[in-house]
């Protein structure tokens, strides 16, 4: 009994680190799963770091060390759970280590609306628990004495090697075990559990399969060991790619050397258009502009900047991680403010209405071609001091300052592209910059007309106090993005540019800040990230050459960039692009792949390819399923080689 006492104070550490850890395991798998599971489809992964691990606290012989360690490691497992746990419950995916590079703009946008309260409470209880057990041992174990005996210290080593030894053994046993399919299926890279562990391409799906330590230790393994680096014959390869997609310049097409105005309006949802409050956009969308009702999208603001611009955007990498490779290394050749500054444009400048540091943007945006970036730093709007998140400048302010640069009266031909701010979230409180736009939002909502109206739409205005407020606040913003789009034209009109000047309109998301757009489209907080009519919003295109009309066809961030090629006849390259021209004859192959999501069109969704939801309840047959699958696939192919081009910066003339 004396030597079993010892045995198990010896190895106390050790045995917490395995039970906790595997408890914290079926936690979070139980949770990403949606109750499916319990455990990861493919456990020896875990086991195999776990007892790798395990035996560290076996070896060490210092018992505040140990404690050090395994509090670190456990809080470690406790924290990711409850990260995880926030994340899949409102956006459908987990952590990875590339959302270290949104550092401080991801922080901001943090709202406690995404916890996981359930998730939360479970797993501070099993740490608290654990914590006790740490005590526990802490107090029964004076001290972790140094061995004086050569046998013991023997022992300690031979049970180490053996249990590294073992865990290497299971790491590729592990490995072996991976269920393949045949690379001749069409949905190879759905169906093969190998391809997943190799490419990580699927995060949920991977985090599901190979558990916490499996996903994490192989992701890292990747960032910080994977040799990128490329042979003469994958770089052969790569360029005779880019020399197949080339799509040639067209001297006829109907834009053809007008100027541009791309606005990317900041969590723009249809509702936030309408007669009453933003006149400007609802005549776009009504009379003036080609009107995309069937538009989705769902992506970071940078990223679907980054889709508008190049068509594409990296998944493994991101766009700082591509620059920071060696200088220049960014060089994106057809990116759109590259091409048309290739075709002779005077001004190709970028615009956006908060700070230039955000998401790099003062570099990452010259690399993308831009020839200057102009942020609140370089304006002289009055009370430009925000004292926190979400106390932004107006759009109309703003673009007012810099309208010089933004339309240039001097015969310059132009392409500008602004990122608005005032319809992002928080919504909190209110901004008393906006009071003009508060006071005639208070007079028209209380009138029954607009309530009447809101509701012919299908929406519902939020009859919850809290609720209402955050929907007054965001409406407000909207009136003045549609304010700054009322100076635009006025602009236009005053210096006979708006003939010969197209404007593109498009959101980059929709508005998720506790789950407004979800509330004020279903009347009921009903979230659901497998439900894609949530990411239906705003695209137009205004040009006095192209008849007003509304196209319900599926469309996406994604069939911009094509869009704004083909009708501009610049020459691309189609194998860099995820998207087709909005006026072509393949639209119907378009899927929209989120970086922040799942993969779907209007009517599916799906997270991993192979299980797709039919969430309409439209009866999709097996066959029409089986082709947007195939698109599915057809994309991350394309995918594995845009990300190898851009991050080795490949052109076909180097």
């Amino acid at each position: 009994m004396k030597n079993v006492r010892k045995l198990s104070s010896e190895y106390a550490f050790a045995i917490v680190f395995f039970i906790f850890s595997i408890l914290l395991e079926m936690v979070s798998i139980f949770t990403i799963s949606d109750g499916e599971s319990v455990l990861p489809k493919y456990l020896l992964f875990d086991l195999t770091f776990i007892i790798m691990l395990s035996a560290v606290f076996i070896l060490v012989r210092n018992k505040v060390v140990n404690t050090i360690l395994i509090c670190f490691f456990i809080l470690f497992q406790t924290a990711i759970n409850i990260v995880n746990a926030a994340l899949y419950k409102s956006f459908g995916y987990v952590f990875d280590y590339s959302m270290f590079r949104l550092g401080q703009q991801g922080a901001k946008a943090f709202e406690f609306q995404f916890v996981n309260w359930k998730a939360v409470i479970l797993n501070v209880l099993i740490f608290l628990v654990f914590v006790l057990c740490i005590i526990a041992i802490n107090r029964k174990i004076k001290t972790q004495k140094v061995f004086r005996k050569m046998s013991a210290v023997l022992t300690v080593f031979v049970m180490f090697f053996i249990l590294q030894a073992t865990g290497l053994t299971s790491l590729v046993l592990a490995k072996s075990m991976i269920v393949d399919a045949k690379t001749t299926d069409e949905l190879y890279i759905a169906e093969s559990d190998v391809y997943l562990y190799e490419k990580m391409h699927f995060k949920s799906e991977a985090y599901k399969k190979f558990g916490t330590w499996g996903f994490y230790i192989k992701t890292l393994d990747d960032v910080l060991f994977n040799n990128k680096s490329l042979s003469d014959e994958d770089i052969a390869n790569l360029k005779t790619y880019l020399s197949e997609g080339v799509v040639e310049a067209d001297p006829n097409a109907p834009l053809k050397d007008d100027n541009l105005i791309v606005i990317m309006l900041e969590s723009f949802e249809w509702f936030a258009i309408d007669p009453y409050l933003t006149p400007n956009l609802y005549a776009m969308r009504t009379q003036d502009a080609v009107s995309f009702e069937g538009f989705y999208a769902q992506n970071h603001t940078n990223q679907s900047e980054g889709i508008s611009l190049m068509g594409c955007m990296p998944k493994n990498y991101s766009l700082p991680e591509i620059s920071n490779k060696a200088e220049g290394n960014l060089d994106p050749e057809y990116s759109l403010a590259n091409l048309f500054k290739e075709n002779n444009y005077d001004s190709v400048k970028f615009f956006h209405t908060y700070s230039n540091s955000f998401y790099e943007r003062y570099h990452i945006n010259l690399e993308l071609g831009f020839e200057k970036v102009i942020a609140l730093e370089d304006c002289t709007v009055p009370d430009k001091d925000l004292k926190k998140w979400g106390d932004w400048i107006s759009d109309t302010d703003f673009i007012e300052n810099v309208m010089d640069e933004f339309i240039p009266t001097d015969g310059s031909k132009f392409f500008s592209f602004f990122t608005t701010v005032t319809t992002h979230g928080p919504y909190e409180i209110p901004n008393h910059r906006f009071t003009e736009s508060a006071a005639k939002f208070d007079e028209v909502v209380s009138s029954e007309e607009y309530k009447q109206y809101f509701l012919d739409q299908g929406y519902y205005i939020p009859e919850d106090k809290e609720v209402f407020n955050r929907f007054r606040n965001y409406k407000i913003g909207a009136m003045e993005a549609d304010k700054a789009l009322g100076k635009i034209i006025d602009r236009l009109k005053e210096n006979n540019l708006y003939d010969n000047t197209n404007i593109v309109m498009f959101a980059d998301h929709q508005c998720y800040y506790n789950s407004l757009g979800e509330i004020v489209k279903t009347g009921t907080y009903e979230q659901n990230a497998y439900t894609s009519a949530y990411y239906n919003i705003p695209f137009m295109i205004y040009s006095s050459k192209l008849p007003h009309q509304t196209i319900t066809q599926f469309c996406s961030t994604y069939d911009i960039y094509p869009t704004i090629c083909s009708l501009y006849g610049l020459e691309y390259n189609k194998n860099l692009t995820q998207g087709y021209s909005v006026f072509g004859d393949e639209t119907e192959k378009s899927v929209f792949v989120s970086h922040i999501c799942g993969i779907f069109t209007d009517n599916l969704y799906t997270n991993n390819i192979m299980d797709v939801y039919d969430f309409r309840d439209l009866d999709i047959s097996e066959e029409e399923i089986f082709e947007f699958q195939k698109r599915c696939v057809n994309f991350y192919k394309k995918q594995d080689y845009i990300d190898e081009i851009l991050f080795n910066n490949i052109h076909i003339n180097d």
